[in-house]
């Protein structure tokens, strides 16, 4: 369900997907962050 309070509207409306069709698979991305240019990440 997917409620829209930030623009003002209350309406609740339910998300309607096709069938899945074909293998489900899990992608990843490794992102690399310099340390010593952003130490609080």
């Amino acid at each position: 369900m997917y409620n829209d309070t930030l623009n003002g509207s209350t309406e609740k409306r339910s998300a309607e997907l096709p069938d899945a069709v074909g293998p489900i698979v899990q992608l990843q991305e490794k992102l690399y962050v310099p340390v010593k240019e952003y130490p609080d990440l």
